[in-house]
């Protein structure tokens, strides 16, 4: 893991749990930044972090290592009666928005289209961030009155190679070579867009040091 992904991860998991976080890039000599999160802090060395670093750093923030490196591609969303559309038009309607996700505006006729509509819309708004190589934003706590909006297991997949690769700063073709695939072809694997095998993208996922954990839950 390098300085970057150790920062971006940092703030994911700030943000996840609640707390306050901090970042200053340049002290010393300027070989190191530091990172407050909550009542902790910890010096951040430029470039790749050791293993035992690495350790030695998540300790210092109170955190646990699996829990640091997890993501979870689910997102709360508003879903909003529309008075405007009853007062107009006496028709039921839902106005939904992700406060997260950039460019994610939907809404339906019913509660439960709206749903539905939700669940779209957050992976084609998800995608955009891919068109545009902008970095997959961290979702917030959920709030009361809020929805989560999970992606499908592939697009989280697709996701997570995005992210990977970028944190890492591998390209297209970078990674073509680790698993015998042209350009283009690694290109379709990070495009959410695109229909891939769920195995391809895991077998990619592997090759840039993560993998995928589905899990179920009551609704």
């Amino acid at each position: 893991m390098n300085n970057r992904e150790f920062v971006r991860r940092a703030r994911a998991y700030a943000r996840k749990t609640g707390q306050e976080f901090a970042f200053n890039p340049r002290l010393g000599k300027g070989s190191h930044g530091q990172v407050r999160g909550g009542m902790y802090r910890t010096t951040v060395p430029h470039g790749e972090i050791p293993t035992g670093t690495l350790a030695a750093m998540l300790g210092d923030l109170q955190i646990d290592g699996r829990e640091f490196q997890a993501m979870r591609y689910e997102y709360p969303c508003k879903i909003i009666r529309d008075e405007e559309e009853a007062r107009v038009s006496g028709r039921e309607a839902y106005n939904v928005t992700f406060p997260d996700v950039y460019g994610a505006n939907t809404g339906g006729w019913s509660w439960e289209e709206a749903i539905a509509m939700a669940e779209d819309c957050l992976e084609v708004a998800l995608g955009m961030h891919v068109e545009v190589r902008r970095d997959i934003p961290v979702p917030s706590p959920l709030q009361e009155g809020q929805v989560l909006i999970p992606v499908t297991p592939i697009v989280a997949a697709k996701l997570a190679l995005y992210t990977a690769m970028r944190e890492q700063r591998i390209t297209n073709v970078a990674l073509g070579e680790r698993l015998g695939l042209s350009e283009s072809a690694v290109r379709k694997l990070v495009n959410p867009d695109h229909r891939s095998h769920i195995s391809s993208v895991m077998k990619a996922l592997r090759a840039v040091g993560r993998n995928l954990v589905v899990e179920d839950r009551a609704t």
